[in-house]
């Protein structure tokens, strides 16, 4: 009798840990700039030139569908190379259709015309396609809101989630920074040190 409580308080434990690494709680645990930059499939900054929402094919949940046109890449997903001035879609959960809304409080939001820094993955339809085409966009937010970054005025906002670093850099000066973590320096990034942000 002893063995079976033993084994149901054992699968009882591994359903519990297979839940806690789900890649749903995976992307809200939070991760640093230099996490993001070495496990994101593409790193590029650009500008949003659309965004379209619609139904999954069954229609439990809305995607939102942005178009991104490149400026710098600063990481490639292989197989396809990307370029600057090339448009990219991403792929989020959430969006509004019609008089329905669904959100996702972890997910980035994005603007019409916004220009961006993004960690991004590719994106392999773990989620049901849309009723056109396959559903998929390029690719989807790397850390959902951690791998989004806003820029103004050639100035970057950046918060390194696991870190709680919070401030404003030049966007050249953090192109640097992430080219130094994919170098595999080990040299210190000047965002970690509180003293270089505005």
């Amino acid at each position: 009798m002893k063995l079976r409580f033993f084994n149901i308080d054992v699968l009882y434990f591994l359903f519990i840990f297979l839940i806690s690494v789900s890649p749903v709680n995976a992307a809200l645990i939070p991760r640093s700039i230099s996490e993001l930059t070495r496990s994101a499939d593409t790193i590029v900054t650009g500008t949003v030139v659309n965004m379209e929402s619609e139904w999954d094919v069954e229609r439990k949940t809305i995607f939102t569908y942005v178009t991104i046109e490149t400026g710098q890449v600063l990481k490639n997903a292989p197989p396809k190379k990307r370029k600057k001035g090339e448009q990219i879609t991403l792929r989020l959960e959430g969006g509004t259709v019609g008089d329905t809304t669904i959100s996702t409080s972890e997910m980035p939001e994005f603007s019409l015309y916004e220009e961006v820094f993004l960690f991004l993955s590719v994106d392999t339809g773990l989620n049901p396609p849309s009723s056109e085409g396959d559903g998929l966009g390029d690719f989807t937010v790397r850390g959902w809101e951690m791998g989004k970054f806003t820029v103004i005025n050639e100035e970057i906002e950046i918060t390194d989630f696991k870190n709680d670093i919070r401030g404003k850099m030049t966007l050249g000066e953090f192109v640097k920074d992430i080219n130094m973590i994919l170098s595999g320096s080990d040299a210190t990034p000047s965002f970690m040190n509180p003293q270089n942000l505005k």
